[in-house]
């Protein structure tokens, strides 16, 4: 019944959007107190009533920022997309929730003198639990299928396209792949290689030979080695790929994003960043 929250989900993180984001919150909340004064706040008589209430908006940006951006930046070994799925996105997001009403809760103490109880605490942790889990959980559910969706049906079009143009003969040429040093290390037809991977100081290369999937480890950078591919099948489809189109028979889809895959099943399947999903699709879907 609950095996969605094993789901991949889409694990996003751009500190402009983080701040953007969490500026608004913080805007919002601190209007909506001044503007609304819930909770009996209207009656409620203090020299510094404005400030303290728009000081509910600082706290809420602070964490929101601190949860978003700077505690994934932190944790990065923690936070890889590949591994991210609906179950940790939904506690992440209950967790940053929490986080911010700890915040607005020592807020309140500190600007109303007030001594900390551990029983008022936890009975504070225990409702704002209560008030978020269905909530948060619901929009990670209905996020997660409105990606579903998307990525699933662009999947389709691309494959019945694929389908299409598969009858064509793919250009071929001799690749003489060289080192960090420029020296020719490698000698492959285009026709052979299927994608080229990133392994930290070192490229890791897909190829067939002789009817048996082969992987040759060559010492240089992803970067350098794409200007040594012909650009217009080669194509950079994450920032730890470069894939041969001509070789991609089937696209798939998850809420993360699109995949590639081969005809030998034995390598791939090969992830596409959101930023290049257009680009990768309209070559497949063309040629």
């Amino acid at each position: 019944m609950f095996q969605f929250l094993n789901e991949p989900y889409p694990l996003q993180r751009n500190l402009g959007r983080d701040l953007l984001y969490a500026l608004a919150a913080g805007l919002f909340v601190g209007w909506f107190l001044v503007t609304f004064q819930p909770n009996d706040t209207y009656t409620w008589e203090h020299p510094y009533k404005y400030p303290f209430l728009w000081g509910y908006g600082a706290v809420v940006f602070v964490g929101l920022l601190l949860m978003k951006s700077f505690i994934p930046l932190l944790l990065r070994s923690r936070f890889k997309e590949q591994s991210w799925t609906v179950a940790k996105q939904i506690l992440y997001l209950l967790f940053s929730f929490l986080v911010v009403f700890v915040g607005c809760y020592f807020y309140y103490n500190w600007f109303m003198d007030l001594s900390f109880n551990w029983r008022h605490f936890f009975n504070f942790l225990l409702i704002s639990c209560t008030i978020g889990v269905f909530p948060l959980s619901a929009y990670v559910l209905l996020d997660y299928i409105r990606q579903l969706k998307r990525y699933q049906s662009g999947a389709s079009q691309a494959n019945q396209e694929l389908t299409k143009n598969k009858g064509g003969m793919a250009k071929e040429q001799m690749l003489t792949l060289n080192d960090e040093n420029g020296k020719a290390q490698l000698a492959l037809k285009s026709t052979q290689i299927f994608f080229l991977q990133s392994a930290l100081n070192y490229v890791e290369i897909f190829f067939q030979q002789d009817g048996q999937i082969k992987k040759e480890l060559l010492r240089n950078t992803l970067k350098s080695l794409e200007t040594q591919f012909p650009q217009d099948y080669f194509q950079r489809t994450h920032r730890s790929y470069i894939v041969n189109l001509q070789q991609v028979v089937r696209v798939s889809g998850n809420a993360q994003g699109y995949y590639l895959h081969f005809t030998e099943g034995q390598v791939g399947p090969i992830p596409v960043s959101r930023a290049k999903s257009k680009q990768v699709l309209a070559f497949l879907k063309e040629n």
